[in-house]
């Protein structure tokens, strides 16, 4: 907002101002890796992105309890959709590239398939070891 304002007492736009902007998603699911947005040359639709983004994004360094751990492992297909859907209106929006960001995601989700496997393992193993906060 702060941003915007100045802009406007200086008789500026966004768009002549000539800022690019990316959202850095680091994702809720500890087996992802952080995915960038496309570069957005407009502040508000940047904020707007992070804002529809955030409920896919972890905001914590600490570590997830079992219980979270369970949940993320347990929603995750559903949740993923949902991610794909409110990226991939971003991507629209942004007039981006609809098929190279489609590729993008596909690959995001299909590397980490084994780190994803891992990850439910050793869940596991510490809920049977009966320590079910790490």
């Amino acid at each position: 907002q702060v941003l915007l304002q100045s802009l406007s007492e200086s008789n500026l736009t966004e768009e002549n101002f000539g800022l690019y902007l990316a959202v850095r998603i680091h994702m809720k699911w500890g087996w992802l890796s952080t995915l960038s947005s496309p570069s957005i040359d407009s502040l508000s639709l940047a904020l707007k992105a992070r804002s529809a983004l955030s409920q896919f994004v972890t905001h914590s360094k600490a570590n997830p309890s079992s219980a979270e751990k369970q949940k993320r492992l347990r929603t995750f297909p559903v949740e993923w959709e949902c991610f794909r859907q409110v990226f991939m209106r971003l991507v629209r929006a942004r007039g981006a590239r609809v098929e190279f960001w489609e590729r993008r995601l596909s690959v995001v989700l299909a590397r980490p398939e084994l780190a994803r496997e891992r990850y439910a393992m050793k869940l596991e193993d510490h809920l049977l070891a009966g320590d079910p906060e790490r």
